[in-house]
């Protein structure tokens, strides 16, 4: 929209000047949220001036942990490489003398929270390979998955048809009683 007041009157409209301000503020690329450790991935530092003899100190926010990383100015922007430094996920922050420059963030890499699991084959090859005799398999999809497990747990119930043969053989013995003298 033109800045003209023909075209509307954003410019003397009281959300102007905020809009103005948010757009420099979001004009200003973010950074990084969290580095994965083990990966060789700069941290990447603008409007830093590093003097010849400066340095950077990156030390946990605990403080129990301190280095000096290795940093390579290019295009006005530094460059910083852990190169493997950084064993524990965490919250860091580099400073630079006493100033803190940047607060970076370690996380270990999502690929060991890999969820995966054994096909069934697998899972029964894997249970005779450790001696497993008495472990049973059972598969999730079944719908009559309780009893199943009740079935496993109390075994297999046959007192109902141990009632029935019962009762089928009292009717019998009475028939035989009644009708063979």
């Amino acid at each position: 929209v033109p800045m003209d007041l023909s075209s509307g009157n954003f410019p003397m409209h009281s959300l102007f000047v905020p809009t103005l301000y948010k757009i420099g503020l979001y004009s200003e690329p973010t950074g990084r949220l969290y580095y994965v450790i083990g990966r060789e991935e700069p941290i990447e530092l603008s409007d830093v001036k590093l003097g010849s003899d400066q340095t950077l100190k990156l030390s946990s926010e605990k403080g129990d942990f301190e280095i000096i990383p290795e940093h390579r100015t290019i295009d006005g922007k530094v460059f910083i490489y852990i190169r493997n430094q950084i064993t524990q996920a965490g919250n860091y922050v580099i400073k630079q003398g006493d100033s803190v420059l940047s607060k970076v963030s370690f996380n270990y890499n999502r690929l060991e929270s890999k969820q995966t699991r054994l096909s069934e084959d697998q899972l029964k090859a894997s249970l005779d390979a450790n001696g497993w005799t008495s472990a049973v398999v059972l598969d999730g999809a079944a719908k009559e998955l309780k009893q199943a497990v009740l079935q496993l747990d109390e075994g297999r119930q046959l007192w109902k048809l141990f009632v029935i043969l019962a009762l089928f053989f009292l009717l019998a013995e009475i028939l035989l009683i009644r009708f063979l003298k």
